[in-house]
C-alpha cells in the first residue's frame, strides 16, 4: 500500500525529522516515483571504532566480517529470496547498514538485523574467528600487490588524515589478535554510539522515526542510548598543506612491478557552499579532457592518466591528477602535470 506523504515536504530533498546526542534523523518521501519500497541507510559512529588505534580498527573489520558470515547462515539469503537486502561495510568512525526492500516487512528484517549485531559476540566458535582472520589476513596482504596507483591514493591518506593506520600495522595487529580481543572489542562497540540514519522511499515520517527507534533502542542497553563523550570529535581532522610544495616518495610494496605513480594534489580547503562546490566541479570537470589528451594521448606518459576531486575527511577538497607509468620516473611525471597546467 502506498503511503501518503505531506504536501509541504520537498521532492528533491530529505527532511529532519530528529537531532538528538544519539540519533540524526533525515526522511525523504518517494514521492516521485511511487513504489512500495523503502531504502535505510546508516552508520552507528563510535568513538571505539575512530579513536582506539590500531587495534580497535582491525577489530572493526573483523567484526563486520563476522556479522556478515552470522546474518548469511541464519537469515540474510532467505530474505533476498523475497527482495529483502542488507549489507554491512566498515566506514569511517563506525559502522554502515544498508537495508532496502518492501516496506511492509522492512522492519521485521530490521529487528533481526538488530538481534544479530548484538549477538555477534555470543557462541562465536574458535573455528570461524580463525577462518575470517585467515581471510582477513590475505586481504591486507593482497593490497601489498594491488596496483601502484592504489598504493599512491592510500600514501595521499596517510598523510593527510588524522586516525589511518599503515597496512603493515595493521597485519601486525592481526598477527596477535585474539578470540578474546574480538569479544572484548565487541562488549565495547555499543557501549556508547550515535546514530546516523537517512530512510527513504513509501513510509511516512512516523513509520521512518519507528525504524529508527528498532535501531536505537534495539542496540542500546537497557533500552537507553549513551551519547559519545562531547570531547570525541565527530569529524576527521585533515592537515592543511603549506603554500610550497611538498613531496613524498616512497618504494612500492611490490618489488616485481615495473610501474611508478604520481598522486599530485592541489589543496583548495574547506568549501561549506554549493556554489564554490559547483565552481570546483566545473573547473575538474573542463580540465579532465585536455589533460587527458595532452598527458596520455599527445605525451603517453602511463596508460593510466586521471583527473578528479579528492575529498580528505568530511569536506576538505583538493584537485587529484594521478598518472601510473612503466616509462617514465615520477619526478618527470611530476615536470609534465606542472607544464600541463
Amino acid at each position: 500500500q502506498l503511503r501518503s506523504h505531506p504536501s509541504s515536504y520537498p521532492k528533491d530533498e530529505p527532511r529532519l525529522l530528529a537531532d538528538t546526542p544519539t540519533l540524526r534523523l533525515w526522511y525523504k518521501a518517494d514521492n516521485v516515483f511511487e513504489m512500495p519500497k523503502l531504502n535505510l541507510m546508516m552508520i552507528l559512529e563510535t568513538p571505539v571504532v575512530s579513536a582506539e588505534g590500531v587495534e580497535s580498527n582491525v577489530g572493526a573489520f573483523l567484526w563486520v566480517q563476522i556479522l556478515r558470515e552470522q546474518t548469511t547462515a541464519a537469515f540474510t539469503y532467505l530474505a533476498s529470496m523475497a527482495n529483502l537486502n542488507c549489507s554491512f561495510a566498515n566506514a569511517r568512525g563506525g559502522i554502515e547498514v544498508h537495508v532496502s526492500g518492501y516496506n511492509h516487512k522492512l522492519s521485521v528484517l530490521a529487528k533481526k538485523i538488530v538481534d544479530a549485531m548484538k549477538a555477534v559476540g555470543d557462541n562465536l566458535e574458535e573455528e570461524l574467528f580463525d577462518r575470517i582472520k585467515d581471510k582477513a589476513s590475505k586481504q591486507y596482504l593482497n593490497f601489498l600487490y594491488s596496483q601502484p596507483y592504489q598504493h599512491a591514493i592510500y600514501g595521499l591518506d596517510m598523510c593527510l588524515e588524522t586516525n589511518k593506520y599503515s597496512i603493515k600495522d595493521k597485519i601486525a595487529c592481526l598477527e596477535s589478535f585474539t578470540l578474546h580481543d574480538l569479544l572484548s572489542f565487541h562488549h565495547r562497540l555499543l557501549s556508547r554510539f550515535r546514530l546516523q540514519m537517512l530512510v527513504h522511499g513509501n513510509a511516512t515520517p512516523d513509520e521512518a522515526v519507528s525504524l529508527s527507534d528498532i535501531f536505537l533502542q534495539g542496540l542500546s542497553k537497557n533500552k537507553n542510548a549513551s551519547p559519545p563523550f562531547p570531547s570525541h570529535p565527530n569529524d576527521t581532522r585533515v592537515l592543511t598543506l603549506p603554500p610550497t610544495p611538498t613531496a613524498l616518495r616512497f618504494k612500492g610494496y611490490n618489488p616485481s612491478d615495473t610501474n611508478s605513480c604520481l598522486a599530485t594534489v592541489y589543496q583548495i580547503g574547506h568549501m561549506p557552499s554549493l556554489r564554490t562546490n559547483s565552481i570546483l566541479s566545473l573547473l575538474s570537470h573542463i580540465l579532465r579532457e585536455p589533460a587527458f589528451n595532452e598527458l596520455r594521448s599527445q605525451e603517453q606518459l602511463g596508460y593510466i592518466v586521471h583527473t578528479s576531486i579528492k575529498t580528505s575527511g568530511d569536506d576538505i577538497k583538493s584537485l587529484l591528477f594521478l598518472i601510473q607509468s612503466d616509462a617514465y620516473d615520477p619526478l618527470h611525471l611530476e615536470e609534465r602535470v606542472e607544464a600541463f597546467l
